[in-house]
């Protein structure tokens, strides 16, 4: 029993005694939470059923219930006139996707889709079966119920360049409102008033707990490289490092549905679907006019919608029902034996962050002991005061933005993400390799790691990507699952910018701070690679090409731009090209990727097409 008891708190929840650990958290959980009242709101799958027989009709359907379906469904359910109909794929999110430090347990549990990605021949590598998978979330709350939490909007050159590629009123200063408007920051967060709102519904907050100390002296030995260490990142510090903030409060995760619909879950207006999948969208005369679903029971219905349909399936899933029904590349959809509706570049521009997992810092901590009743210690803090090992993600808030050809810029090109494996905690390391998907060579060499040493890995992120991919269906079904080809690559800049980033790991060796902790560089030997010179150019490609991953932030496949933008999909209103009263919310949307994690900036997009769609539908109402 003490062996299990050793284990790390995150590594812990695999098997037998993760079961117990679990049914022991949503116990306690119940019992400190006036019984455990769900926080979401009821599933209207029977009332539909009810009505099967007749027309079904409401003024909005929203298809999915992610970070912008769920912001959407609030913001239009606020007119108490408008019937919203959400249709949800996934079910409630379960209790263990509240807990932070089991946010790597939840990849490949019911509430993941879980796509692979067509192989490619020089990324991904040693990845499990050669090709790297990607995770969203299929629940309410989308992808926000199983992410890292981090809260980064982005920087100013980002919004800035959509406004200038065309689209009207998507400038930084024109979509600050709609960030603001979604915060609720705590009221003394430097820069507050011009860069946060403390009333909106998404509470964000620090993660309240450092597991070790190396995150401060990595704070300290960047000042000492000349580099900023902000207050506060999403105000006007767009570089440098600092502690993030996240979607959390009291050791919680505060995912979108809890966030936004929680509070309204009893609004009569809005109704949710849960467990349903939408085949296709109805068109008529080059207009939306409804939805075909599936319920959770096999049944299929047809339900109308008398002013919209809104599409917020993600950036995987909107493609896929746009091309199922008709819109999308005339080719490809000839090509799948579709009726080509309307020809639009679906699929296409599709942009992520692709990460490497090679770098980091290693360190002797003599203060890090095997301590048999870890697991146990942690989760009594965890419960009665939020606190803890289990209310963080593994360093993860630690974040750095620099511009690896000038770390004088005052914008980044790479974002480095702080994952801590401290040493004894193999299970850690196990359960790293796995929810990156390494293969078994790569996990050894990591397990090996976590047994000499504790390890900060800075996984390093390219932001802004050159190479594009697309998505492909894989036939005419809806049930079956998309071609993802991430092209991860494909231009060369793309790896001499990640290859680049080597030198400024190894320049924190040299800073007097990590002199004194004899904090050493770091990087995951990767034995594919042995034929190369170590350290040189050629032999950082190589690991590049073998253990770059994903952090999950795919964005772009629908794209935003003007009519005269043969390239877009939507336009700066977020209607579909071509197609009346269909609209797309959701990070598709992005014409290019923002400059860090993707949440924030899809909540923004929603709040503020939820007014796009006020403004054109309350005049009408009035006339």
């Amino acid at each position: 029993m003490e062996s299990c008891l050793a284990q790390g708190c995150t590594g812990a929840t695999e098997g037998a005694l993760g079961s117990l650990f679990l049914q022991l958290i949503q116990t306690l959980m119940s019992a400190r939470c006036s019984l455990n009242k769900d926080p979401y709101p009821a599933d209207q799958t029977t009332y539909i059923l009810s009505k099967a027989s007749e027309p079904i009709h409401y003024d909005f359907i929203i298809v999915g219930g992610g970070s912008a379906g769920s912001v959407a469904a609030r913001r239009l359910s606020e007119v108490g006139e408008w019937s919203v109909l959400l249709v949800e794929a996934g079910e409630n999110p379960s209790a263990s996707t509240d807990v932070p430090a089991l946010v790597m347990d939840l990849l490949g549990i019911p509430e993941d889709w879980e796509n692979e990605l067509e192989a490619q021949a020089g990324a991904c590598l040693s990845m499990k079966n050669g090709r790297c998978s990607w995770h969203r979330g299929k629940a309410l709350g989308g992808s926000s119920t199983i992410s890292a939490m981090l809260y980064l909007t982005g920087n100013k050159r980002d919004f800035d360049a959509w406004a200038t590629a065309g689209n009207e009123g998507w400038s930084h200063d024109e979509v600050l409102p709609y960030f603001k408007k979604s915060q609720q920051m705590p009221p003394d967060v430097p820069w507050s008033s011009r860069f946060f709102g403390q009333d909106g519904p998404l509470l964000i907050r620090n993660f309240n707990f450092s597991e070790s100390a190396i995150q401060d002296l990595l704070l300290q030995a960047v000042q000492q490289l000349g580099l900023p260490t902000p207050d506060v990142f999403n105000g006007p510090h767009f570089t440098g490092f600092a502690k993030a903030h996240g979607t959390l409060a009291d050791g919680k995760r505060v995912n979108t549905a809890k966030a936004y619909l929680g509070p309204i879950k009893d609004r009569t207006n809005l109704h949710v679907v849960k467990g349903a999948h939408v085949d296709r969208i109805v068109l008529e005369n080059d207009q939306a006019t409804g939805v075909e679903v599936t319920l959770k029971n096999g049944q299929k219905v047809t339900v109308q919608a008398k002013k919209e349909v809104i599409i917020s399936a993600g950036s995987i899933g909107t493609p896929q029902l746009l091309m199922v029904s008709g819109i999308g590349p005339r080719e490809h959809l000839k090509e799948m034996g579709i009726k080509v509706e309307v020809d639009l570049p679906v699929g296409q521009n599709l942009q992520d962050h692709v990460t490497w997992l090679g770098l980091g810092i290693s360190y002797n901590n003599d203060t890090n002991l095997p301590r048999p009743m870890k697991l146990l210690d942690a989760a009594y803090e965890y419960l009665m005061h939020g606190r803890g090992e289990l209310s963080t993600v593994g360093g993860v808030d630690i974040v750095g933005f620099i511009d690896v050809l000038n770390w004088a810029s005052v914008y980044p090109s790479v974002q480095f993400h702080g994952m801590y494996l401290p040493r004894h905690d193999l299970s850690r390391a196990e359960f790293f390799a796995k929810a990156f998907g390494l293969n078994d060579e790569i996990r050894r060499e990591v397990v090996e790691q976590a047994k000499q040493r504790d390890t900060l890995q800075l996984l390093t992120t390219l932001l802004n990507p050159k190479s594009v991919g697309e998505v492909r269906l894989r036939s005419s079904e809806p049930g079956d699952s998309v071609r993802i080809f991430a092209n991860y690559f494909a231009e060369q800049s793309d790896i001499d910018l990640l290859v680049k980033s080597v030198e400024f790991v190894k320049a924190l060796e040299d800073t007097p701070v990590f002199k004194e902790h004899n904090i050493k560089f770091y990087h995951t030997k990767v034995p594919t690679c042995a034929d190369y010179q170590p350290e040189t150019k050629e032999y950082w490609e190589c690991s590049v090409r073998h253990i770059s991953g994903t952090i999950h932030h795919p964005v772009g496949t629908a794209r935003m731009g003007p009519s005269n933008d043969q390239r877009s999909v939507v336009d700066p209103w977020l209607r579909v090209h071509g197609v009346q009263n269909l609209r797309v919310i959701d990070a598709s949307v992005m014409p290019t990727i923002t400059s860090g994690n993707t949440n924030a900036p899809t909540i923004m997009i929603a709040e503020k097409a939820s007014d796009f769609i006020k403004e054109r539908w309350m005049a009408k109402d009035e006339l």
